[in-house]
């Protein structure tokens, strides 16, 4: 079994406001850590990212348990199974998809 350590901070981040002025915006960030490896995402959905970096890193498929000060607040039967998740926020709420990785060099057209 594997132990995640969950925090969540809010920052003030400025982003430009169409062009015009930059407004600051009070931004949610959650982290996750486990094994030496920490991922921070703003919003949700840090857990996600850390189990295909723990998969990278060479840990093995194992149960999980996500922790807040201490209280379990998660916990899932795969690492890997995990991995193959990204957390969505849409008009009904959160909910898990498929990750589907980003391209990192396009296919040339013929």
């Amino acid at each position: 079994m594997i132990r995640i350590e969950m925090s969540f901070t809010t920052k003030n981040v400025a982003r430009s406001d169409h062009g015009e002025r930059y407004v600051e915006h009070a931004v949610q960030f959650e982290t996750a850590t486990a094994n030496g490896i920490t991922v921070s995402r703003d919003s949700k959905g840090a857990i996600c990212p850390l189990c295909r970096e723990l998969i990278k890193s060479g840990v093995s498929d194992q149960p999980w348990e996500a922790y807040y000060k201490d209280q379990k607040i998660l916990s899932g039967s795969s690492i890997q199974g995990m991995s193959m998740l990204e957390l969505i926020e849409t008009d009904d709420g959160l909910r898990y998809i498929k990750y589907v990785p980003f391209p990192t060099k396009l296919k040339e057209q013929e």
